[in-house]
């Protein structure tokens, strides 16, 4: 992590958590809402990785990339094309390999700024499971035009509430009585049914059925397509 007054320039392989924690550590806002977030600033680049209403796209400044053709590349944060859990890394420029990426933050309260970290930190360990996953598997989608009689009444009575405008695809995966269901080694969380757990040797076979039994269950039971956040890597 190098920084240049309120800027820092992170190598792609730095960790998110000690990204954070540098800039909470400097009085410095934009990030402190990531407390707990896992993975790497390439990876949080390319998903634009976020939470509680925040995603890294907040403080992108530039991105620096190695093309497929060896040619050094910069990307602005509007040449990223971020949009929820994705960037152009995903799709345009997923061959694209980032090397690293330029954050700006603000000036903050120090003692405000290490409470809010603390608290994500918090809600993170208590409210996710601790073996080993891939976070978060689908993201949490947007109400649909015409929603399930099912949706609109959990939404109405307050049984459901929307995420940040989402509904949180957790939800949707409990509702259809799948939290827990194991295929293989491959299950969905008894603590968060939006993360896919490894119970022991999960093949990524028994990973790629429980998705799709997911889906299919959901989509079923609410009208919903999920889509998933991680990427399969053939």
């Amino acid at each position: 992590i190098r920084e240049d007054g309120e800027r820092f320039i992170v190598d792609a392989g730095t960790l998110m958590g000690a990204v954070v924690a540098r800039s909470v550590e400097k009085g410095l806002a934009g990030l402190s809402w990531a407390g707990g977030l896992p993975g790497t600033v390439g990876g949080a680049v390319v998903g634009n990785a976020g939470t509680f209403g925040h995603s890294v796209s907040e403080v992108v400044e530039a991105v620096d990339c190695l093309m497929p053709d060896g040619a050094a590349r910069m990307f602005t944060r509007k040449e990223c094309g971020f949009d929820y859990r994705t960037s152009t890394f995903k799709e345009e420029y997923c061959e694209a390999i980032i090397v690293g990426a330029t954050f700006v933050l603000i000036p903050g309260d120090r003692e405000v700024l290490q409470r809010e970290m603390r608290e994500a930190i918090r809600f993170r360990t208590s409210h996710h499971p601790s073996p080993s996953s891939a976070g978060s598997f689908f993201k949490n989608p947007s109400m649909p035009p015409r929603a399930n009689p099912d949706l609109l009444h959990a939404r109405e009575d307050g049984e459901v509430k929307q995420w940040f405008g989402r509904i949180p695809a957790g939800w949707l995966i409990d509702r259809a009585g799948l939290k827990g269901t194991r295929i293989g080694d491959a299950m969905l969380s008894p603590q968060h049914a939006n993360f896919v757990v490894n119970a022991g040797h999960a093949t990524s076979e028994e990973v790629k059925t429980l998705a799709t039994l997911v889906k299919d269950r959901v989509y079923e039971r609410f009208g919903v397509i999920l889509e998933e956040e991680v990427r399969f890597l053939e």
